[in-house]
C-alpha cells in the first residue's frame, strides 16, 4: 500500500462522480450560513512581550492537530530551537484533527487541543482556523466558534479568538486570516463589514513589516494546488478558492511583505507571488506529510516534501525565514532587505527538492519518540482509526474519516 497518495473520502468521491456525470458542483445541494460567529468576526489580540524592540524572532508551523510521533517530536525540536529566543509561535490552522471541537465531546476535545498546544515553545501562541477546525459536512460555524471561545480563556498563552484579527509588535503588524471562511464563500463581491474593517487595517499598517498568516496557501506545488484551482488528493475539485483568492488579491497581497500558510503538508517558499512584493511560505507538515503534486505549476525558491517547521526573524532593515527539518537542523534560509529582493543564503542557490521524504522523516521522528518514551494526549473519542491509520500512522496523508467531506465542500455564505 503506497503512503503518498492523498486519500479522498468516499462520499467526496461520490460527489465528484455525480458532478462529472451531471455537470453540477459538489456544493450544489448545500445550504448556507449567514455571517461570522457573533462578536468574533474581527478584533485585536494581545500583543506579545518581545525580547527586544529592535529585533523579532518567532516560530511558524501548521497542521499540528494530529497526535503522534511527528507532532510530539517536532514540538520538542521547536522548543530546543526557540529556547529563550522566540517571542511567540504562529499556528496556521488545522489545530485539531479531524473535526475540531465537537459539541458531543467538547470537554475531551478542548483537553486534547490544550495538550497538543502545550508541547510547543513557551510564550504566546497565535492561532487561525483551518478547514479541519470546522464541521466536515454541515455548513455550520458551531465548531469554529467553539475553538474561538477556547482561545479566549483567561490566564493561558493562547491567542486568536476571532475569525480575522491583528496584533502588533514594534517591527511588524500581524494579520490572522480565517481562510477557510473565505474559501467557502460563493459571492466574493459581498464582504461583511468586519472584513472591510480588517482590510482597511491591513492597508493602514505603518510598521516596517506587514505579515499575514492563514491556513490556505495562494500558490502551492503540493496536492491541493493553487487558490482558484484547489483540489483534493491532487484530483478532485470541490471549492476552488476563488473567493479567497479574490479577497487576498484585493486586500492583503498589495500590502503584506510575507504570507505564512499550511494546508499542504510540506514546506515551500515563494519569494514573489502574483508579481507583488509579497512572499509566501508554507510550513504545513507539523503532524502530517504529503508528496508533491503530479502537475506542479509554480516556480519555488524552496520545496521540501517532509516534516519540519520555520523560524522568522526581523529587524527594521531585514526580514529572514529559516526552515528546519525533522532533525532540527536548518536546511534553507532566505533574506530580504527593505529595498532589496529575497535571496537564498542557505544554500546559496536555493533548494528545490521534489523528492518524497515523508517516510524517512516519519521513521526518524518515530525513533526519537520511542527514545523519549513520549506520552500521548488523550485520544479522540468517537473516532475509529481505519487501516491507513494503523499502517501509516504519521506519514500517510489521511485527511478525514470515511464518508465525510472536507469543510470547504460546503458554503458558509450565499
Amino acid at each position: 500500500m503506497t503512503h503518498n497518495v492523498e486519500r479522498t473520502p468516499r462520499f467526496a468521491r461520490v460527489l465528484a462522480v455525480l458532478g462529472a456525470l451531471f455537470g453540477i458542483e459538489a456544493s450544489g445541494c448545500a445550504t448556507t450560513v449567514e455571517g461570522l460567529s457573533p462578536r468574533r468576526e474581527a478584533g485585536v489580540a494581545r500583543a506579545p512581550e518581545v525580547h527586544s524592540p529592535s529585533s523579532l524572532r518567532f516560530a511558524v508551523i501548521a497542521d499540528t492537530g494530529r497526535d503522534g510521533p511527528a507532532q510530539r517530536q517536532l514540538a520538542a525540536l521547536m522548543r530546543e530551537t526557540c529556547a529563550g529566543t522566540c517571542d511567540f509561535t504562529l499556528f496556521m490552522g488545522d489545530n485539531l484533527y479531524y473535526e475540531g471541537i465537537r459539541p458531543e465531546y467538547a470537554d475531551e476535545d478542548r483537553a486534547r487541543l490544550a495538550c497538543l498546544l502545550g508541547r510547543y515553545p513557551e510564550g504566546p501562541k497565535y492561532l487561525v482556523l483551518g478547514n479541519h477546525d470546522y464541521h466536515p459536512v454541515l455548513p455550520s460555524l458551531e465548531r469554529a466558534t467553539a475553538q474561538l471561545r477556547f482561545l479566549e480563556q483567561p490566564g493561558d498563552s493562547f491567542e486568536g479568538a476571532f475569525h480575522f484579527y491583528r496584533f502588533d509588535t514594534p517591527l511588524a503588524a500581524f494579520f490572522g486570516v480565517d481562510s477557510n471562511y473565505l474559501v467557502r464563500r460563493v459571492r466574493p463581491e459581498s464582504e461583511p463589514k468586519p472584513l472591510r474593517r480588517f482590510a482597511r487595517a491591513v492597508a493602514a499598517a505603518g510598521t516596517p513589516w506587514v505579515i499575514a498568516f492563514g491556513h490556505h496557501p495562494l500558490r502551492s506545488n503540493g496536492l491541493h494546488g493553487n487558490a482558484g484551482d484547489y483540489r483534493e488528493g491532487d484530483r478532485y475539485r470541490f471549492w476552488s478558492g476563488d473567493s479567497y483568492r479574490s479577497f487576498m488579491l484585493r486586500h492583503v497581497v498589495p500590502h503584506a511583505d510575507l504570507y505564512l500558510s499550511g494546508h499542504d503538508h510540506s514546506m515551500q517558499f515563494y519569494p514573489r507571488i502574483y508579481g507583488s512584493r509579497m512572499a509566501q511560505a508554507i510550513a504545513g507538515s507539523g503532524s502530517k506529510c504529503n508528496a508533491r503534486s503530479s502537475a506542479p505549476a509554480n516556480d519555488a525558491m524552496m520545496e521540501r516534501y517532509g516534516h519540519g517547521y520555520a523560524i522568522v526573524e526581523a529587524t527594521s532593515e531585514e526580514l529572514a525565514i529559516r526552515y528546519h527539518g525533522a532533525d532540527g537542523r536548518p536546511f534553507f534560509e532566505a533574506r530580504r532587505g527593505r529595498r532589496s529582493p529575497w535571496r537564498a543564503t542557505l544554500p546559496a542557490a536555493g533548494a528545490v527538492d521534489p523528492g518524497d521524504h515523508c517516510a524517512e522523516d516519519a521513521a526518524r521522528l518515530a525513533a526519537a519518540d520511542q527514545r523519549a518514551d513520549a506520552t500521548p494526549c488523550p485520544p479522540a473519542p468517537g473516532y475509529v482509526p481505519d487501516d491507513d491509520d494503523e499502517h501509516h500512522h504519521d506519514h500517510h496523508p489521511h485527511d478525514a474519516p470515511p464518508d465525510t467531506v472536507q469543510a470547504q465542500a460546503q458554503p458558509l455564505l450565499p
